[in-house]
């Protein structure tokens, strides 16, 4: 058992139902991520994650929202194709 601050976190106890089941996956998406820019992960964290609205989104960033549309489809074919080339190579 671990102490942290006045929380008490047991080992094992508090992992999410389903969490170690996908770590692979979560692996995998992380090392796709960081083959991209910092503004494209950020897009994909607000639109994604956050769920903002592409207004918020377009804001946050500086951007338009057509930007926004244009670098979301961007990120997300770099995304996919790093696997792509990775099971090509």
């Amino acid at each position: 058992m671990y102490k942290i601050g006045a929380r008490r976190i047991t080992r094992g106890d508090d992992i999410p139902p389903g969490l170690l089941d996908a770590l692979d996956e979560r692996a995998e998406l992380c090392r796709r991520m960081d083959l991209l820019s910092e503004r494209d992960r950020s897009l994909l964290f607000l639109w994604y994650v956050k769920q903002d609205a592409v207004e918020d989104v377009a804001r946050t960033l500086r951007i338009s929202r057509r930007q926004c549309f244009r670098i979301r489809t961007k990120a997300l074919c770099a995304v996919v194709d790093a696997g792509s080339r990775d099971r090509a190579g």
